[in-house]
């Protein structure tokens, strides 16, 4: 299932609407913690997953909180050729 969805972000990666940034396990993010997974849709709305659902984040505060963490994440991230080889090489431990 993981190789699945390793193929679908590789073919993602291709159109020209998307980016994406795949911050790698060596990365030194010394400080820098992601306690949720979250989802920045403009700077006013941000959608966090919580265990027992969806919250929705509007106040401007709080929504200027989750942007500093993504573009702290984003100075991190390997983009482009370099995040293909990150999946090519999680393709190739899984035997995908």
């Amino acid at each position: 299932m993981l190789s699945e969805q390793l193929h679908h972000l590789e073919a993602a990666m291709q159109l020209p609407s998307v980016s994406v940034g795949i911050v790698p396990d060596s990365a030194r993010r010394y400080g820098l913690w992601q306690p949720e997974a979250f989802y920045m849709f403009d700077d006013e709305l941000v959608a966090v997953e919580l265990v027992s659902g969806l919250l929705e984040v509007r106040q401007p505060g709080e929504v200027a909180l989750y942007i500093q963490i993504f573009t702290a994440l984003a100075a991190h991230a390997a983009h482009g050729a370099a995040a293909r080889v990150l999946i090519t090489a999680a393709l190739e431990r899984l035997g995908a």
